[in-house]
């Protein structure tokens, strides 16, 4: 088959067919990301995982894997402790609080911080909010009632975020739904004498360390809730393989968490694919601080209000709806081709800029060339399928290109990574800057249209919507 017939096959659907004949599928995968705690502001490490996290699970799932994404929120350590006590401080009866929460969600934040700050310097007081947490723990009457409120109210807020960020909630599920399995993990372990008692408390004895599983008091750690969730994810939801996408910072808890499982016998691969941080500047990473640190929310604020510059700069748009849609759509190939442009390994510098062009970020060129191109394409005569030549070393070396796109998916895929599409995408713009655009031949637009669909592709992985009108609203600006 020579350069044209493959160019010819060289179709979403053709594309998607043929990965799904690569034998990728073997059971149901679940991927483990973003992990919000309930009364705590996320913070830049939400932000990294959550969007590697999305797109890595979008990924698996257009090459015909069964994939589920579980985003396991936080509703039950200490900082819910703190949460409550500053309830009972602030109101004789919690039902109060409870209505003035809904009233005024952001309070939850700042009671619980109020708390954990004084906590850190009274003794009596930390001891106090474990106290509590231990009650949470024990998903009892009452505070069974008030845990589930609280974090109705908090992922409320939370929502709003991963909408912007194009995040499908397939599984949302709480610490509070794990608890249960975790005396049958310990059960199990036991009847394999894989359990010691270490100053009263219940571990699992590992080289040169253990992993905690039960206080002697009761309590329960991330560790204990992390052997509970991997039990029911894989006998209750019938899980083949798990992935956790979460920093680097993490690799000794999972590597621990992991190696527990190993010993008991578990045939089911568990993968942390590991990031690198955020940085605000050369060597200094975002405080990863829910109290002192950059929020997530605040970051995401900040890049929309610069995206929203750009959409008004190189935009034509009468509508409040298109312009917002527009704006997100500029600030999330920014954030995310920003991400992507390295191994997930390895850190990377994302300030929130203030006056830069549109070079600087390679996502806002990308998102102008894409506009561009998509507009070139609209105001073009149909296209005939049987008219695709090639005439010069330009479009040879372009087509052989797109024709790397099937074996880009696959090495993706096998590797966890996203980088190597992101280098495609980036090589399909640098192809889109060098066309003389005023004497295009159908050729050329047909050559437009196949990197026009693997780009839109490319964006439906990385969770980047594309607004309907990002060609027609355009303007006549020099890219």
């Amino acid at each position: 088959m020579n350069l044209l017939e493959r160019l010819q096959l060289l179709s979403s659907k053709n594309i998607t067919e043929h990965l799904h004949k690569l034998n990728f599928k073997d059971g149901k995968i679940i991927i483990d990301y973003c992990g919000p705690n309930i009364a705590k502001h996320m913070h830049m490490g939400h932000l990294r995982t959550t969007i590697l996290g999305e797109s890595l699970k979008r990924l698996i799932s257009y090459v015909g894997f069964d994939v589920v994404g579980d985003l396991h929120y936080g509703d039950l350590s200490t900082q819910m402790g703190c949460l409550l006590i500053g309830l009972k401080e602030k109101y004789k009866n919690t039902s109060d609080g409870l209505k003035y929460l809904k009233e005024n969600p952001n309070e939850i934040f700042e009671i619980q911080k109020d708390v954990a700050l004084r906590a850190k310097s009274n003794k009596s007081l930390d001891i106090k909010a474990r106290q509590e947490a231990i009650e949470l723990q024990q998903l009892n009457g009452d505070y069974a009632d008030i845990r589930n409120q609280i974090s109705l109210i908090s992922l409320n807020h939370i929502d709003k975020m991963l909408q912007f960020l194009n995040v499908r909630n397939e599984q949302y599920y709480g610490e509070s739904r794990y608890v249960h399995y975790i005396d049958e993990v310990i059960k199990m372990f036991s009847s394999k004498e894989l359990i010691k008692h270490h100053k009263g408390d219940i571990v699992v004895p590992l080289r040169d360390t253990h992993l905690f599983l039960k206080g002697h008091d009761g309590y329960l750690a991330y560790s204990s809730i992390d052997m509970g969730t991997i039990y029911d994810r894989v006998f209750n939801q019938g899980a083949k393989k798990i992935i956790y996408v979460m920093g680097h910072r993490q690799k000794l808890h999972w590597k621990q968490v992991f190696s527990s499982w190993e010993e008991y016998g578990l045939n089911v691969p568990l993968i942390h694919k590991s990031h690198g941080s955020v940085l605000e500047e050369r060597e200094k990473p975002y405080k990863l601080d829910p109290y002192f640190g950059v929020t997530m929310e605040s970051f995401l604020e900040d890049l929309v209000k610069f995206a929203s510059t750009m959409t008004e700069k190189y935009f034509y748009t009468k509508h409040v709806e298109d312009f917002e849609k527009l704006s997100n759509f500029m600030a999330l190939t920014m954030l995310k081709i920003s991400d992507f442009a390295q191994p997930a390994e390895e850190a990377y510098i994302f300030n929130t800029p203030k006056n830069t062009g549109v070079n600087d970020y390679p996502g806002i060129n990308t998102a102008l060339q894409y506009s561009k191109i998509k507009k070139i394409l609209e105001n073009s005569q149909a296209l005939k399928s049987d008219e695709l030549e090639i005439e010069d070393q330009l479009q040879q070396d372009f087509a052989s290109l797109l024709l790397d796109f099937p074996s880009v998916i696959e090495k993706c895929v096998h590797e966890l990574e996203l980088y190597f599409l992101c280098r495609h995408l980036l090589k399909i713009v640098n192809f889109w800057e060098k066309y003389n655009l005023s004497e295009l031949r159908n050729s050329n637009l047909k050559l437009l249209e196949l990197s026009k669909d693997q780009v839109e592709t490319i964006f439906h992985i990385f969770a980047i919507n594309v607004p309907s009108n990002v060609g027609r609203d355009l303007k006549n600006v020099p890219l």
